[in-house]
């Protein structure tokens, strides 16, 4: 028999798990964009763990590709989100660990310094210069143009000045380092046991881009944001509402129209499991070699990483068809981001010394 799971990887992609003996997993998109998702896999498939790729076929407008992976650990846990969701820190742990050893790998592996241009910026400076810069915010957002401040966490800043900020950074690219990766890393995307699915952004990516989407996805994206503004990413998983709750963003605002200001008290906290995940990255062998590599180079990686994060933060999901206590709660995080620093975020998560 075959039990059907599965999630939305975007609105026009879907991944469907099959099941049964064999571990299936078919991938339905449109007909034009299964040739570059094969040949993206392809690029990748010998330096990253992966499913094996059976076929692929268009027909008409519909495309698909039939991958088979290593059978799951059962009981539920198919994919990282599963763990998450479930609390399982052990598995959380062993997953985490694997992910990071295998970007490692991947660093020693196939590293280049190369023009920023030059990689795969579909999550990051493309979304910079598309409509959702100007239809999500400067056109429509009536808080773009607000303060967003905190006393109890001390920032403050004008919206503004962030997504000006961007575009600065979008329009005069500098160097980086690129890895070949599968460049969307979010807990949606790692299979348990280690399998890295949807192949859309894969190729030579930025190796802080990479960093950036996972360590988001686990902060507030995989546990909140996703399963409330995407839930079709996350149907056929057990205990989203769990998860939902526990890491629902514990904040209060006051909105001042006259003044053009928003007071923030609290801010979004990942619950226990989600802070673990994110302490192994923070301090990793990974993120610590990764700092010597941008040091070398006379650049600061937590510096380096906060166009990135603020990319992951602001440009993912519509703030327009958000509740407003959710659009506050992300206005707020990336306004603390930018005023205090990728260094800060990052060590945030660290264990306590």
């Amino acid at each position: 028999m075959l039990r059907v799971g599965g999630f939305r990887t975007s609105s026009q992609a879907r991944i469907v798990y099959l099941g049964g003996q064999r571990g299936l997993v078919l991938k339905l998109m449109p007909s034009a964009r299964t040739y570059e998702e094969v040949s993206r896999y392809a690029s990748v498939a010998s330096h990253i763990p992966t499913p094996r790729l059976i076929c692929s076929a268009r027909l008409g407008g519909k495309g698909a590709i039939l991958y088979e992976r290593a059978r799951s650990l059962g009981n539920g846990f198919e994919l990282l989100a599963d763990a998450f969701f479930q609390k399982n820190e052990r598995i959380v742990r062993s997953i985490i660990s694997e992910v990071l050893d295998t970007y490692a790998s991947l660093i020693d592996r196939t590293l280049l310094w190369q023009d920023r241009t030059e990689a795969n910026l579909v999550y990051f400076d493309d979304r910079i210069r598309s409509d959702r810069l100007t239809d999500w915010y400067l056109n429509a957002s009536p808080f773009h143009n607000f303060v967003v401040s905190s006393e109890s966490n001390g920032f403050r800043v004008n919206l503004l000045e962030i997504l000006e900020y961007l575009i600065e950074w979008a329009e005069h690219p500098l160097p980086t380092f690129s890895i070949l990766s599968q460049g969307d890393p979010t807990e949606v995307n790692i299979g348990v046991p280690l399998c890295f699915f949807d192949f859309w952004a894969a190729g030579r990516n930025p190796v802080l881009g990479d960093m950036a989407n996972l360590v988001w996805s686990i902060h507030a994206q995989g546990g909140y944001f996703a399963p409330i503004y995407n839930p079709v990413a996350v149907e056929f998983r057990s205990f989203v509402d769990r998860s939902i709750e526990r890491n629902r963003p514990q904040i209060s605002f006051e909105i001042d129209e006259r003044k053009r200001t928003i007071e923030v008290r609290g801010r979004i906290i990942p619950d226990d499991c989600r802070r673990v995940a994110l302490s192994l990255f923070v301090d990793s062998a990974l993120w610590a070699s990764t700092r010597k590599l941008f040091l070398a180079r006379g650049l600061n990686a937590e510096a380096e990483i906060l166009p990135y994060l603020l990319c992951r933060v602001l440009f993912v999901f519509d703030p327009r068809r958000m509740h407003i206590k959710d659009r506050i709660g992300l206005l707020a995080s990336a306004a603390e981001l930018y005023c205090k620093g990728g260094g800060w975020y990052l060590n945030q998560f660290a264990k306590k010394l």
